[in-house]
């Protein structure tokens, strides 16, 4: 089985994707293929498999399964291996933050958004000024509602 070190250069053949799930025959990933597990095709006829198809494989494993059996330490050393690919997708997608940066995320995240909130009046108030009737008032901030709700949720993904 080769040695990776980096996510992106997961990289498997067929027979080693096979080494890698212990129990599972050429003809199963052949039919997963078939099923739409991600692969690269790398020539007439053969593919390789990156770290997306063994998270892909795992997870249409488990669903045949109804549960992953835990027979053996082959078998849930692949476990962990497979939950640590998805945890690093998952951080390269940018779903998960690594527990060293999570402090200085989050601060940032707060700073951002406090900074949208102390904005907003110098944004919207001259939209307001015009306005001497409660009722249109009360309207019109309800119609800017979502525009925050927007601007803010745009902070986090900035």
């Amino acid at each position: 089985m080769p040695n990776v070190t980096k996510l992106e250069d997961v990289s498997l053949t067929k027979r080693d994707f096979c080494k890698l799930f212990g129990d599972v025959s050429m003809r199963t990933v052949e039919k997963w293929v078939e099923a739409g597990m991600p692969r690269q095709a790398v020539g007439k006829g053969r593919v390789r498999f990156g770290a997306d198809a063994v998270v892909w494989a795992w997870t249409e494993k488990t669903r045949q399964n109804g549960k992953a059996k835990k027979n053996g330490a082959h078998e849930e050393k692949t476990r962990l291996e497979v939950e640590k690919l998805k945890m690093e997708v998952d951080r390269e997608k940018g779903l998960l933050t690594p527990v060293s940066t999570f402090d200085d995320v989050v601060a940032d995240l707060c700073v951002r958004v406090d900074s949208k909130l102390q904005a907003l009046p110098q944004k919207w108030a001259p939209e307001l000024l015009d306005i001497s009737d409660m009722g249109t008032m009360t309207d019109r901030l309800g119609g800017l509602k979502e525009e925050i709700r927007a601007e803010i949720r745009a902070t986090g993904e900035e």
